[in-house]
């Protein structure tokens, strides 16, 4: 026995599509329809109340996610309200079927409290074009500040971001622990960029260009961002990152080990209500199984400008635009200042303009760093206890002049 061949051409069109995928295809088309269809389209399509038009109202309330129970109810009281009005138009149908659905909802409604935990976290799930940007830009008052969260946690992304407040002066910090992404090009290490009261203090370095060079190698390494790095470390796993709200001060610890050598950084924000200091703590780790250099850096942001110190406890930097000044200092067993080093910013592509670097580091196979910022407008001296912890900016005490015609006799 003998079969004849088919072409294409002979082939009807139900049967091209028998396999799974034309199968899936044939069964998604109507309601891929449904949902591009509109309720303003559908209720100018139908003039007239009739079955087909409560069949597609019943279609799309379905497909936008109500439920099915939820469905039958809306139906239900919408046709009880048609026969009681004695409804015949469509435009009428529409107005009771707004009606209808803010009595359905009017039960879930309440006030958001957002004091009731800490943090206070909110998640809005929705299809696509429901209206999810729309209702948060519409919910909540922008104008009142504690309407929105100050500290934002995204640990699968990698970053998190702390306000003292939504004033265009406030101090944030914004902390990335994430991958390697796709543009930025780099692994972030648990790196900071840091504004107080308006300025930026610590910022990322941005690229030159994209040709591979040594400006672009430099922009992708960790001696372009504000992190912890020991020299020759690799690290092959991602970086994780826990948070804590320990007394007044929010505290995230970002840590990662590949083989024997991990590294471990700790975040202690302390968040002011006045913005007139913003503090700063930083608990850097590295450990090793041998003698290893480990750096911390901070790339100072456009604007400020290094200061000759002798000592720890006077000002690292200071703000011309501002006159705010920026203290540093840095304990690893014993206090020391940071060092300042000549580096390179990249504002936009192909621009570089000088920029400083503010490092401090130790050698050994267990390392701890522990380093104190702070921004204030007041020019004085630092002071840090390392058994209370405490810390703050005092203007020097003046020092009482000596007459040179008539000194003071010698003691004796």
């Amino acid at each position: 026995m003998f079969f004849k061949s088919r072409s294409p051409s002979d082939i009807p069109p139900a049967a091209k599509s028998t396999g799974w995928l034309g199968r899936l295809k044939a069964g998604l088309t109507k309601t891929r329809a449904a949902l591009a269809t509109p309720f303003t389209a559908l209720f100018a399509r139908h003039t007239r109340i009739d079955a087909a038009l409560y069949e597609e109202l019943e279609e799309l309330l379905i497909t936008a996610d109500c439920g099915v129970a939820a469905t039958e109810h809306i139906l239900t009281a919408l046709k009880a309200h048609v026969k009681q009005e004695r409804i015949e138009d469509s435009a009428e149908l529409r107005t009771a079927l707004k009606a209808i659905l803010a009595e359905v909802l009017a039960p879930l409604e309440a006030p958001l409290d957002v004091t009731l935990h800490k943090p206070f976290v909110i998640m809005l799930a929705g299809v696509n074009g429901a209206g999810k940007t729309t209702t948060i830009g519409a919910d909540l008052d922008l104008e009142d500040d504690t309407a929105l969260p100050t500290r934002l946690f995204c640990a699968d992304l990698g970053w998190a971001v702390n306000r003292s407040s939504w004033d265009d002066t406030a101090t944030h910090y914004v902390l990335r622990f994430g991958p390697r992404p796709a543009v930025h090009g780099h692994e972030d290490r648990g790196a900071l960029t840091w504004f107080a009261q308006g300025v930026p203090v610590f910022a990322d370095r941005g690229v030159f260009d994209r040709s591979r060079g040594p400006r672009w190698s430099w922009a992708h390494s960790a001696q372009a961002h504000s992190t912890f790095h020991g020299i020759g470390a690799k690290w092959r796993h991602p970086f994780t990152a826990e948070y804590a709200r320990v007394g007044e001060a929010d505290t995230y610890r970002v840590e990662t080990r590949f083989r024997r050598t991990s590294m471990e950084r700790v975040f202690t924000i302390p968040m002011p209500t006045d913005d007139t200091e913003s503090v700063l703590h930083v608990a850097d780790t590295g450990r090793t199984n041998y003698d290893r250099q480990w750096y911390q850096r901070w790339q100072l942001a456009e604007g400020w400008t290094p200061l000759e110190r002798v000592n720890a406890w006077e000002p690292a930097a200071m703000h011309e635009a501002t006159g705010l000044f920026l203290y540093g200092a840095c304990r690893s067993g014993h206090y020391m200042r940071t060092s300042v080093s000549p580096v390179e910013t990249f504002p936009a592509w192909r621009v570089a303009e000088p920029a400083y670097s503010l490092e401090c580091g130790g050698l050994g196979k267990v390392v701890r760093l522990e380093t104190l910022w702070m921004v204030s407008p007041v020019e004085g001296l630092l002071t840090w206890d390392a058994l209370t912890e405490e810390y703050a900016v005092a203007p020097p005490e003046p020092i009482d002049p000596v007459d040179p015609v008539d000194p003071a006799p010698p003691a004796g």
